[in-house]
């Protein structure tokens, strides 16, 4: 086993619940939460984000302020789809803007990448399809990073780094 692996090593999963356990030592147990809040939907990581008014600002489009920021440090791997392959590289003059649903618009990011879309966003949030739901991906004390409302930044197409 290498070391980057350590931190996975087998261990006892407790085969009853705690309260049957009591009178032994309680062992690891294994929470899987599902988080399906609005905020989800946002394209910023970090409170920070919101109470520094990094919207629509520089803090917004670094990694260092916005936690889900593309970090060019990082290897981000393909995720995998519920069979555990991975799912197919995209291709940059025309990415899926969903990447989970393959009848999604196609977006190039050499000319077209916008850090969020929403209905102030120009081009505008794409219209909804028949089988592929767009929500506005941006939310702050402002309502929706409204570029009239905080001009720090315009939120325009322009090419993926």
């Amino acid at each position: 086993m290498c070391a980057a692996h350590a931190a996975y090593a087998l261990t006892d999963i407790a085969q009853a619940p705690i309260n049957f356990l009591l009178s032994s030592p309680v062992k690891p147990n294994i929470y899987f939460i599902l988080d399906d809040s609005s905020s989800m939907n946002w394209s910023y990581l970090g409170d920070e984000v919101m109470n520094q008014h990094y919207e629509n600002a520089i803090g917004y489009r670094n990694s260092l302020c916005n936690k889900i920021y593309y970090d060019p440090a990082v290897k981000y791997p393909a995720p995998v789809d519920t069979n555990g392959n991975a799912y197919a590289d995209q291709n940059f003059n025309a990415a899926l803007y969903d990447g989970f649903q393959s009848n999604s618009l196609k977006i190039d990011l050499s000319n077209s990448f916008m850090p969020w879309r929403n209905a102030t966003t120009l081009p505008p949030l794409p219209q909804n399809t028949a089988d592929t739901t767009y929500v506005s991906d941006c939310f702050s004390a402002f309502a929706s990073c409204n570029v009239d409302v905080n001009p720090g930044l315009p939120n325009t197409p322009e090419a993926a780094h």
